[in-house]
């Protein structure tokens, strides 16, 4: 064989060499990357949108905060759990803000149209009380452990013109899973 077919076979072997090593190494290597890469932008583009539901989340419960108290930074308990918490957290706030619970009697629930998932607990307070003591009352009743929904409230002087031993009738509600949901059973 002379010196430049020599050169040529090992030209050409070098040159399928080089095809080979693209075809079988780099190719697939330089795939994987891009895909990586791929895959990496779209993770970064979902923890994105998930730092601006969080921060629209905690705006809203911002906003919520003074009006429904405490409660909003928790996660709403269930229908079950509410029917135990609410009384007894709605108890303590009165006894916080001056006034007795008389009677606290659980109404019922009943579905909120416009939120999917969410029933409303509702309760039936009698409260006694003087009247000095009305806006504490109401004022804890915000910074309860649960979200307290002041629905209708009704004051009875006892006498026309006394101002000791109201009487005052509250329904309060607070927001809770529907059951079926907790179940698995989505309605």
């Amino acid at each position: 064989m002379s010196p430049r077919d020599r050169r040529a076979l090992i030209l050409g072997g070098l040159f399928i060499a080089v095809a080979v090593l693209y075809r079988v190494v780099l190719s697939p290597v330089m795939g994987q990357w891009g895909e990586a890469r791929a895959a990496a932008e779209a993770r970064s583009t979902m923890v994105e949108r998930f730092e601006e539901q969080l921060e629209r989340r905690d705006k809203i419960r911002g906003r919520l905060e003074p009006r429904f108290g405490l409660g909003v930074h928790d996660a709403l308990r269930t229908v079950d759990e509410a029917r135990v918490a609410f009384p007894r957290s709605v108890q303590e706030a009165i006894g916080r803000g001056g006034a007795t619970a008389k009677q606290v009697e659980v109404q019922g629930v009943r579905r909120l149209r416009d939120v999917p998932g969410v029933d409303l607990l509702s309760l039936r307070v009698q409260v006694d009380c003087q009247a000095p003591v009305i806006p504490q009352l109401f004022s804890e009743l915000c910074r309860a452990d649960v979200p307290v929904i002041v629905e209708s409230v009704s004051l009875v002087m006892p006498q026309p013109g006394q101002r000791q031993n109201w009487q005052a009738n509250l329904v309060l509600s607070t927001p809770a899973k529907r059951q079926e949901e907790r179940e698995g059973n989505p309605s």
